[in-house]
């Protein structure tokens, strides 16, 4: 069945995703394996969506939001946030295997669903923080304004609920594909 294959990728995607985390609180952060995080949260996100898992569907929501804050630099990454990206990791293992064992449904108890809630208040903690980092400064500097305008893409305003939903239907599209 289908709910069997996202099961397969949601494990192989967090298994990626916590090798990903470990090397970047090893060797610091490193584009390749912050995008691997994302892409398993927001792969994750997309599945769970087309199956209407709904409390899933909800914490990798912020998760991704969090990802993405770091990877357009608007969040500094770190030890704690490391430390609660692995133990989400855990957890959203232990949610997709409560959906398996429950006839694919989601039927979790009090305890589960106050441990989500856990969870989801503290990524919004993080997402709260004020820190936005100012990179590439230097090379701002060094450029004159010319050239900053020459290479300055269009930019076109988007609702970010439309491109959530372009973005959900996209991971949905690429889960039925394979």
């Amino acid at each position: 069945d289908n709910v069997f294959l996202f099961h397969a990728e949601s494990v192989d995607l967090l298994d990626g995703m916590e090798e990903s985390l470990l090397f970047i609180q090893q060797h610091g952060i490193d584009k390749e394996h912050l995008n691997a995080i994302f892409r398993a949260m927001h792969t994750i996100k997309g599945g769970a969506s087309m199956f209407h898992f709904e409390t899933l569907v909800e914490l990798t929501h912020i998760a991704e939001n969090l990802l993405d804050k770091l990877r357009n630099f608007q969040l500094e990454i770190s030890d704690e946030m490391i430390t609660l990206l692995l133990e989400l990791k855990d957890h959203v293992n232990n949610l997709i295997e409560d959906i398996i064992q429950n006839d694919c449904s989601e039927k979790y108890n009090d305890e589960f669903l106050k441990l989500n809630e856990k969870y989801k208040q503290k990524l919004k903690a993080f997402l709260d923080a004020d820190y936005k980092p100012e990179p590439f400064v230097e090379v701002l500097e060094k450029s004159s304004s010319k050239d900053i305008q020459k290479k300055s893409p269009t930019l076109l305003k988007i609702e970010s609920s439309k491109i959530d939903s372009i973005i959900n239907l996209l991971g949905e599209m690429v889960i039925t594909t394979a």
